[in-house]
């Protein structure tokens, strides 16, 4: 799908902002033109009047919505004009990141919620659960609690215990995917137009230092860690089931259509992906670059906590995990 009608789709979809795509465009054309009006003014210096040169460079401002004046084109009013660009470019990313930030405070109460049921619930014994899932004390964890359950109440009735987990997860997921959408959308409408610029426009016309990647903060570390816990929680789910089916020593169907409403795990979007390996690599484990080249995509493993660290009880990982 064309950037542009994927940037027109999602913006239909909600009232959040978007990068100016069209006015950063528009700056784009006319900096693309007036660069190659530099060029052809300064070869026909010595064969044309300063007159008729100035009318040529007007011609080519007013097309632009430059104001016309009567000097020849300079370096430096170029060098405004690009200035301008980024100005718009500025601008957007403060608006993307303030909307970012308020869906990022959602998310976080969401998990905090999940947690505190999950505890109350017996479905965790410690929030540090979360965080070292799917590592073996997390699993360790969920078998034990999934199975004291399962051994007490049955199959049929674990699985509805489980469920309301699942359904809460699910709403979670859902917000959590349209938040990641939204940064990967802008991602790719930034270095698109950026890509263009640096490709178009010749750097003695640059306002500031290319490539330009201030485009990246819009990848908070609230939002990859929201994401790392996300994937975490949903390793927990699926170990539950899991455990379910092995206590009931045969396959369940109401395990099943659970595992059918967990659905896959959350997974970043190519954009957010290169710049989250890119700015926090912590978050990672390093990945053989053979299976990497073999699956001609971009590959990663989220990296999870220390298997050696003790578990700590209440409330310590809504606090870790989004300091």
């Amino acid at each position: 799908m064309r950037f542009s009608k994927r940037l027109a789709l999602a913006m239909q979809e909600g009232s959040l902002p978007y990068l100016s795509q069209k006015t950063i465009k528009h700056h784009l054309v006319g900096l693309e033109k007036l660069a190659k009006t530099f060029a052809r003014q300064n070869e026909l210096l010595g064969t044309e009047s300063l007159a008729s040169l100035i009318i040529f460079v007007n011609t080519e401002r007013a097309r632009y919505g430059i104001p016309q004046r009567d000097v020849l084109l300079t370096l430096e009013e170029i060098r405004f004009q690009d200035g301008e660009m980024f100005s718009v470019v500025d601008r957007d990313i403060e608006c993307i990141k303030g909307a970012i930030e308020e869906l990022e405070l959602s998310l976080m109460h969401e998990i905090s919620q999940w947690i505190t049921k999950a505890n109350h619930g017996g479905l965790l014994l410690t929030e540090r659960q979360v965080e070292c899932a799917p590592q073996k004390n997390g699993q360790r964890l969920a078998q034990a609690l999934v199975s004291y359950h399962v051994s007490s109440l049955g199959t049929e009735a674990a699985c509805s215990w489980v469920e309301s987990y699942v359904r809460s997860y699910c709403n979670f997921h859902e917000h959590l995917a349209e938040l990641m959408n939204y940064i990967d959308v802008n991602l790719a409408g930034f270095r698109k137009l950026l890509k263009r610029h640096d490709k178009n426009i010749p750097r003695l016309f640059h306002a500031r230092s290319t490539p330009f990647l201030g485009f990246h903060s819009i990848v908070t570390r609230v939002t990859m860690k929201v994401f790392v816990v996300a994937v975490k929680i949903h390793a927990l789910l699926t170990e539950c089931l899991d455990e379910i089916n092995r206590q009931a020593q045969s396959p369940s169907t109401e395990v099943e259509t659970l595992r059918s409403l967990l659905g896959p795990a959350p997974v970043l979007g190519a954009e957010t992906a290169t710049v989250a390996h890119l700015h926090f690599p912590n978050l990672f484990e390093p990945v053989d670059d053979a299976v990497q080249n073999a699956q001609q995509q971009h590959h990663y493993e989220l990296r999870v906590c220390n298997a050696e660290a003790p578990l700590q009880p209440r409330a310590t990982v809504v606090e870790g995990v989004f300091n």
